[in-house]
């Protein structure tokens, strides 16, 4: 699983913007990909560059997960 989603990740390097607006955040550049029941938590910080903020099995609570 641990590859399937690195995979998955790599897709990120040609369109970061690919993901869906994280639902629990109101912010446009807090974003997600989704494999299998994993969910990759990401930010865009430009074009060429994003951060993965997290990444959980989507049966659990994003809350407090990405608390600064």
């Amino acid at each position: 699983m641990i590859q399937r989603i690195f995979e998955r990740s790599q897709i990120l390097k040609l369109s970061p913007a690919i993901g869906s607006k994280v639902p629990e955040m109101n912010h446009e550049n807090i974003r997600q990909l989704n494999e299998g029941s994993y969910r990759i938590i990401y930010e865009v910080h430009s074009e060429n560059e994003i951060e993965v903020l997290t990444v959980f099995h989507g049966s659990r609570l994003l809350q407090n997960k990405l608390e600064k």
